[in-house]
């Protein structure tokens, strides 16, 4: 990342001094990152689970669970392309977000609850990746907002740290709830489950987390916008899709960003491999106590 004239870099500043700066933007920002940690909580809860679940509830094999888990992450950056300049440049931060946010509710509680394979298979392939093309990057649309191009850096920097720490918070949080229930499952009757499983908790869990995002979303986020320096109402335009996607096109940042992101790839297939393939390795190398 480039800092610019005047800009300060974080890792030269103490705390005091980058909570100093980070005060001065507008209550957005600081909901954005409880948001954040709400969402990313939800998802690593989901994603270091999501193999193991997919076998033990659905009766997946570890190929077929791989290669859902693997088409869920990628169907997420597939329905970020239309849903950016179809929707989201059109309905504004908040109102996406609202969005997005139901969209992973209403997808989370059916993980939690169904035992229909056809329902799963609406919730991973097109509710799940749908609801998270909403999520995280119209919250980073949302941090330029609320940022002036000297807080932007610092800012963008103590987003990744929240999801971060939503991901250390998130992993004791799987073995808690896995030692809580057992590896194997309860039944819930008020729902007619013969198996409410540790896994399904997790999902619940993580429904509960989005539910608070969309409280947030709704009732908090207002469509500001803040990178001028001074707090004014961002009054949202319906645009011409074809004529968004035209003026990204012929934009030669967007085509460095996306060589960019073609060189991490790899990196990120090693992440996403680690996160199907690890769970059971662990589980089958150690046992249920893993």
């Amino acid at each position: 990342r480039d800092f610019h004239l005047g800009q300060v870099e974080p890792t030269a500043m103490g705390l005091k001094e980058q909570f100093s700066i980070l005060n001065q933007c507008p209550r957005e920002l600081w909901l954005t990152y409880l948001m954040k940690f709400f969402e990313s909580f939800a998802y690593f809860s989901m994603s270091y689970c999501l193999t193991v679940f997919l076998s033990r509830d659905f009766g997946y094999t570890d190929r077929e669970a791989g290669w859902t888990y693997g088409l869920l992450n990628a169907l997420t950056a597939l329905y970020g392309l239309p849903a950016g300049f179809l929707i989201i440049d059109n309905l504004g931060v908040k109102w996406s977000l609202v969005c997005g946010a139901t969209l992973l509710l209403s997808a989370r509680l059916l993980m939690a609850f169904t035992t229909s394979p056809s329902v799963l298979f609406v919730v991973v392939y097109l509710m799940i990746p749908a609801g998270q093309a909403f999520g995280i990057p119209v919250m980073t649309i949302g941090i330029k907002r609320y940022t002036t191009i000297h807080q932007r850096g610092l800012a963008f920097s103590w987003f990744y740290v929240v999801m971060n720490c939503a991901a250390l918070f998130a992993a004791p949080g799987v073995d808690l709830v896995r030692y809580a229930v057992g590896d194997g499952c309860r039944p819930l009757t008020l729902f007619n489950l013969p198996c409410f499983s540790a896994y399904r908790v997790l999902m619940f869990a993580g429904a509960l987390a989005t539910a608070l995002n969309i409280i947030i979303a709704f009732f908090f986020i207002r469509e500001i916008d803040a990178s001028g320096g001074t707090t004014k109402e961002f009054e949202v335009q319906t645009t011409n899709p074809w004529e968004i996607f035209k003026s990204v096109a012929t934009s030669g940042r967007f085509w460095r960003f996306v060589t960019l992101i073609f060189l991490l790839v790899g990196v990120r297939l090693i992440y996403r491999h680690m996160d199907a393939t690890f769970p059971k390795y662990m589980l089958r190398t150690f046992g249920p106590k893993a």
